[in-house]
């Protein structure tokens, strides 16, 4: 992507509070932070910056690690779909995109619990709440299966950053 602009910063701090505050800062339209892909009981004892990055940045954030598959293997998408035109927008480009065979999309929906309101992350949802939101659900896995991408999609309840989290 020669036309990017990219930068870098060395800052003094905690590494998550310190990377969310400088993409902040400096307007970033994308974060990219890597993960050592420690295990469940690593990642409770050490923490993860990763996790408090996507959890706390109100940015666009990719978390790169090493490919989990070999062999020109399709790869897993998860794409966090709550309704709005940024969802609709990331299943278009989902969808524009050459992907090798094999690949896996699984489209992931958060509902708040009930009596708990809308719980859409700076976004509104698919108006008319849980129905029209599986509904749209239904129509962006549909986009993807013309595509030619092997879907799954889930509907699960909580707050959606969390949801992606621990789905993925």
């Amino acid at each position: 992507f020669p036309q990017w602009d990219v930068t870098c910063d060395v800052v003094e701090g905690a590494p998550a509070a310190a990377i969310v505050e400088v993409a902040e800062r400096c307007g970033a339209d994308l974060v990219v932070v890597g993960t050592r892909g420690l295990n469940e009981s690593d990642r409770a004892v050490l923490g993860s910056v990763a996790r408090e990055v996507v959890t706390n940045a109100r940015r666009s954030v990719r978390v790169a690690r090493a490919p989990s598959r070999t062999n020109g293997a399709g790869c897993r998408v998860l794409v966090g779909f709550d309704g709005s035109q940024g969802a609709e927008d990331a299943v278009t480009e989902i969808c524009s995109r050459t992907w090798p065979a094999g690949t896996e999309v699984r489209a992931l929906a958060a509902l708040p619990p009930k009596g708990e309101g809308r719980g859409t992350v700076e976004g509104a949802p698919a108006e008319g709440g849980p129905a029209n939101l599986e509904a749209a659900l239904g129509a962006a896995t549909a986009r993807l299966e013309k595509a030619g991408l092997a879907t799954s999609r889930a509907v699960r309840s909580g707050d959606g950053r969390r949801a992606l989290l621990d789905e993925a």
